[in-house]
């Protein structure tokens, strides 16, 4: 068993009201948990990325998203344009 797993293994996660998540966003949400479970600990930024697996870029990406938007920024977006 992974770290990772170990530490998502509580069954703590950020919660919403509704449990309408995607499975996609709810893995995102485990890997933010996860990421500051690490950091409390006292783990540097770039050992907890690699024990997540995340790259550093993604992982701002979707912490940013987050804190702009809550758990529904975690949600894939299209990449589609809107118009042609």
């Amino acid at each position: 068993m992974s770290l990772v797993d170990e530490l998502l293994k509580t069954g703590d996660v950020i919660h919403m009201p509704d449990n309408s998540l995607s499975q996609v966003a709810r893995f995102r949400q485990e890997k933010i948990k996860a990421f500051k479970l690490l950091q409390s600990e006292g783990v540097s930024v770039e050992t907890a990325l690699t024990v997540i697996q995340v790259k550093r870029a993604t992982f701002y990406r979707w912490l940013s998203a987050f804190n702009k938007l809550g758990p529904r920024g975690l949600e894939p977006q299209s990449k589609r344009p809107k118009t042609t």
